[in-house]
């Protein structure tokens, strides 16, 4: 008997214990929450403006003009002279006649091959007319527009396979060719600039011979340079690139 009356006062004291600590716990007041404070950060702005920056580099190499031919005679004759001679200082423009060499004697040639060339075409003009009707016309006017001073005009085209059999037995393709062919060579005697420069060497003058591979002088452009060049370590160069092209002062 004594020893339930003990369990039981042991239950009943842990039963108070807990219930002791609830109250208190109940009792006691939650956190409170903090309110949130606006705080004003100040940070060091600065107003930006996109422009390109001028970088300065001094660098040292070699300048090279960007366009830059050597003349070679293509013939052989004797050079000319003109009002503007091909002499070192001397300007051309783009197109402009660099260099004329005596042609009389070649170019007399080419006009008797078209004069040769004008009489094949008189001889096959009664054969086109019953033979092949439908091309006479065209033939005719070809014939009629011919003149042994201007470069050939394109032949008319052949109707069909017979006419073109026809005018190959005749050798005119053969001949039309080889007059284009003179035609070629005799714009040779010519030399034009092939752009705006200057002359910097010349090794010919007016009344020599010149002969077919003979070098002439050398032309540049003084309008554009490239400069090879190896900055220093350490120099700034962050807005230099491989193969851009820069502003120089020369």
């Amino acid at each position: 008997m004594l020893k339930r009356k003990s369990i039981l006062l042991g239950v009943l004291v842990i039963v108070a214990c807990f219930g002791i600590t609830f109250f208190f716990a109940s009792m006691k007041e939650a956190p409170k929450e903090r309110e949130a404070v606006l705080k004003e950060i100040i940070v060091p702005v600065q107003s930006i403006k996109n422009e390109k920056i001028s970088l300065e580099l001094s660098v040292v190499g070699k300048l090279e003009a960007r366009d830059k031919v050597e003349v070679y005679s293509e013939v052989t004759g004797i050079l000319m002279a003109s009002s503007k001679q091909f002499l070192e200082g001397v300007k051309f423009n783009k197109g402009e006649k660099l260099i004329a060499i005596q042609d009389d004697k070649y170019r007399a040639e080419v006009y008797s091959q078209r004069s040769n060339f004008m009489t094949e075409i008189a001889s096959i003009l009664p054969d086109l007319k019953f033979d092949y009707p439908e091309s006479y016309s065209a033939w005719e006017k070809y014939l009629q527009q011919f003149n042994v001073e201007n470069q050939l005009a394109p032949i008319p085209i052949a109707q069909n396979d017979k006419e073109k059999y026809y005018l190959a037995g005749k050798n005119i393709y053969t001949e039309y060719y080889n007059i284009k062919s003179l035609e070629k060579q005799l714009e040779k005697y010519i030399i034009l600039a092939p752009f705006t420069g200057e002359v910097i060497e010349s090794d010919i003058k007016p009344g020599t011979l010149v002969m077919t591979g003979q070098k002439l002088g050398e032309f540049v452009n003084t309008n554009a340079y490239d400069l090879n060049c190896t900055p220093k370590v350490g120099h700034n160069i962050w807005g230099v690139f491989y193969g851009k092209e820069k502003e120089k002062q020369i």
